[in-house]
C-alpha cells in the first residue's frame, strides 16, 4: 500500500518532468505534460495528463484522475495513475 507521502513525491517528479519524444503514430514531436490541482479544504487532488503535439490541431488527448487523500483506495488509484505515466 502506497502512502500519501509516496504519492506526493511522485506528484513532484511528474510536475518536474515533461517528456519529449518523436511520435511513431504521427510524424511529429509529442510532449507529455502533467497538471495537478490540490483542494486543501476538501483534501482532494486532481491530476491531468496531456499528450501535446507540435501541431495545434490535435491537442485534446487527456487522461484524468481525481481522488480524496483521506480515502486509501483513492490514494492507490492516484499513485498508480501517475506511476504508469511518469
Amino acid at each position: 500500500m502506497k502512502t500519501i507521502t509516496e504519492l506526493l513525491e511522485l506528484v513532484s517528479k511528474a510536475i518536474e518532468k515533461t517528456n519529449k519524444y518523436k511520435s511513431i503514430e504521427k510524424d511529429e514531436t509529442q510532449y507529455n505534460v502533467f497538471f495537478v490541482s490540490f483542494s486543501g479544504h476538501v483534501n482532494q487532488i486532481s491530476i491531468e495528463f496531456y499528450y501535446v503535439y507540435e501541431s495545434k490541431g490535435d491537442n485534446t488527448v487527456v487522461d484524468r484522475c481525481k481522488g480524496y487523500l483521506d480515502n486509501e483506495s483513492h490514494v492507490q488509484e492516484l499513485y498508480y495513475f501517475l506511476k504508469n505515466r511518469v
